[in-house]
């Protein structure tokens, strides 16, 4: 995941692409969701992009913030739908609507659907390609990404 500049966007800090290589599709794939947060609060947290590589074992969510990241368990958020992951992990964390991006998979990605999509920020969706499952196949729930102060 990555935030605009990847691609041609000139608006990096309202986009963020996903990028995956899809052995069911033998090709690549690249997403662009609508324009939110994510990539904003991404960059601003100190990051450029971030590569996911392997499979947990368990389901877990990842917090990025304050240019740290940090891995949790997200059995409990297992077999929910995406906007319940996002209103669960908002109680969970404490925070607002404005204080952090959230995208998640639901129960499609988690049984790695093909056609399976990413949602985020109250309904913005990464779904070309079956991105969800690629998310799902390594055992991610979730990806949260908290509102920093710009670094300029």
């Amino acid at each position: 995941m990555g935030f605009g500049s990847f691609g041609r966007d000139r608006g990096f800090w309202r986009r963020y692409i996903q990028c995956h290589d899809q052995e069911s599709y033998d090709r690549y794939g690249r997403i662009k969701p609508g324009k939110w947060f994510f990539g904003a609060y991404l960059r601003f947290s100190g990051f450029d992009g971030i590569v996911f590589q392997g499979k947990s074992p368990n389901p877990v969510y990842l917090i990025i913030r304050n240019g740290k990241t940090e891995i949790r368990d997200a059995g409990h958020l297992s077999g929910k739908d995406v906007h319940m992951v996002e209103d669960d992990l908002r109680k969970e964390l404490g925070v607002g609507e404005l204080e952090v991006s959230i995208y998640a998979i639901g129960p499609a990605g988690e049984n790695k659907v093909l056609y399976s999509a990413i949602v985020g920020d109250r309904g913005h969706v990464a779904a070309h390609g079956g991105a969800g499952a690629v998310m799902g196949s390594k055992n991610l729930k979730a990806v949260v990404a908290f509102r920093e102060d710009p670094p300029f």
